[in-house]
């Protein structure tokens, strides 16, 4: 069992939790800036792609706030993830088929491709942020992986870093899939591994998060309806994202 001393403020004055955030922000965006720089596409396609990734975070901020606001029935200016998942990608789409698309030569299909691991990586980020400000944390342990909050009364799983990690390794795993597999569906990869550990782990979640029935919590919903969605999603990156990319590949070629 480890006693931690929380860093809501780092320095003294830096919200931990935001800055952690920025920096899961930054992290993305870098990301995708080097593989689309890696890739040879122009500048035009990357300041487009960030402009359609700066309204995706807008969104997805507006999105988590709302959420949390509905599950708490009350606003509290707390931020729930996939809020912010569901939001940034409608902010990322409406920016890009209105804005975007008729002048610009930045393909949907990349973006899609690559968008996992910057998701991910930020989010990762965002979960260490968590346990510095205390929250989001696990159930009462005796074992010794349990950490000793100061406004706790016994040991918790420390969840947060528990999903950091997972979140670090499968933004790995989504950047071998693309760079060296060439795997293009790793939307679908992304979203089914996320869902998965996203419902295991929230039966070790020890703070109030509400409950759907009195069995799963929200995110546990949110989890379930996704793999719902996930075999439909699938057909509908092939259909209609994916075919894109291949209509243009045919024509280079001929």
């Amino acid at each position: 069992m480890y006693n931690i001393s929380m860093y809501p403020r780092l320095f003294g004055f830096l919200d931990s939790y935001v800055v952690m955030i920025v920096i899961g922000i930054i992290a993305a965006f870098t990301l995708l800036v080097i593989y689309f720089k890696k890739n040879q596409f122009s500048k035009r396609d990357i300041i487009d792609l960030l402009i359609c990734s700066s309204f995706a975070v807008a969104f997805g901020i507006i999105g988590a706030l709302v959420f949390e606001a509905i599950y708490e029935r009350q606003w509290n200016w707390g931020l729930t993830f996939y809020g912010g998942l569901f939001g940034g990608i409608a902010g990322f789409l409406f920016v890009y088929y209105v804005f975007i698309r008729k002048s610009s030569t930045l393909k949907i299909a990349e973006v899609f491709k690559v968008a996992p691991p910057a998701i991910t990586i930020g989010h990762a980020f965002g979960r260490i942020g968590c346990f510095l400000d205390g929250c989001c944390y696990g159930k009462p342990t005796n074992s010794w992986i349990g950490v000793q909050f100061p406004f706790l009364s016994e040991p918790v799983i420390p969840t947060q870093l528990i999903e950091s990690g997972f979140l670090f390794l499968l933004t790995g795993l989504l950047l071998v899939l693309i760079l060296v597999f060439k795997f293009k569906y790793t939307f679908i990869v992304y979203l089914g591994s996320y869902s998965i550990f996203r419902f295991i782990i929230e039966f070790f979640r020890g703070d109030d998060r509400g409950n759907f029935l009195g069995v799963f919590s929200p995110s546990q919903v949110w989890s379930i309806f996704i793999w719902i969605i996930i075999v439909p999603f699938f057909f509908v990156l092939k259909k209609l994202v994916f075919v894109e990319k291949k209509a243009d590949e045919q024509k280079q070629n001929n």
